[in-house]
């Protein structure tokens, strides 16, 4: 039976120019411009597969469920909304596009800053590996 990691590569060999890293237990797609946004599958163990985005991840019991995050961050029906503080980040949150509209996931990543004074502005990085219809 083929390992997920077997799948993503032959998911991204279809789709030419898109440049990726892998290893026995990585896939990492770097991000294609400034725009965008590293997306990363490790397989920790048969039982355990991290997704990250940028500093966001998200940790899954099955394979089928990480396959489907790792392709959901390629496709322009996600972004990752980014909070700075000054130029530092600090909060990473995955958006998607519903009905033409983007709406907040449920699950945020937040670093402790101490940098609190520095003015707070939002950044919005989005890929397009795969393109969705809305």
């Amino acid at each position: 039976m083929p390992s997920v990691i077997d799948r993503a590569v032959r998911t991204l060999r279809a789709h030419d120019g898109v440049v990726f890293d892998v290893s026995e237990h990585t896939i990492t797609v770097p991000a294609a411009s400034g725009d965008g946004f590293a997306v990363r599958l490790h397989v920790v163990h048969d039982r355990e597969f991290v997704v990250s985005y940028d500093r966001w991840q998200h940790t899954f019991d099955r394979a089928e469920d990480a396959f489907d995050c790792f392709e959901y961050g390629l496709s322009d029906s996600c972004r990752l909304k980014i909070t700075l503080r000054g130029e530092t980040p600090v909060s990473w949150h995955v958006e998607k596009r519903e009905y033409g509209m983007w709406m907040s996931g449920h699950h945020r990543v937040k670093r402790f800053s101490l940098a609190f004074w520095r003015p707070m502005r939002t950044v919005y990085r989005q890929n397009h590996v795969f393109r969705r219809s809305t």
